[in-house]
């Protein structure tokens, strides 16, 4: 199953209802920092792949990186067929952000 950005709002939800009190912006924070750790790590396609013998098997690797001209959450989103995972077809920069109390929302640069 692939953890991408389309699955932020449901993560961010799920994280301000365990948050508990604290000021708002300690709440943000914390949701901002759960998001961004749900989306890192490796996914892949092969679930999708297994079903659909046209669909190809991609797989993503998401990290967080530095990059403060862009904002305090940053993470790196690299995609590549299986095959090929040395060069891969799709890099951007995924900015996580809250949007108020209870919702993240992110920017992208491709």
């Amino acid at each position: 199953m692939i953890r991408n950005a389309s699955m932020l709002s449901a993560v961010c939800a799920l994280a301000c209802a365990s948050t508990g009190p604290g000021s708002a912006d300690s709440r943000e924070d914390s949701l901002v920092e759960r998001a961004s750790a749900f989306l890192s790590g490796r996914s892949d396609t092969k679930d999708q792949a297994s079903r659909d013998p046209a669909f190809k098997v991609s797989v993503l690797h998401i990290c967080p990186v530095q990059a403060p001209t862009l904002g305090e959450h940053v993470l790196y989103v690299e995609q590549a067929t299986a095959e090929a995972l040395t060069q891969p077809y799709r890099q951007r920069l995924y900015v996580v952000e809250a949007a108020g109390p209870d919702r993240c929302a992110h920017g992208c640069s491709s």
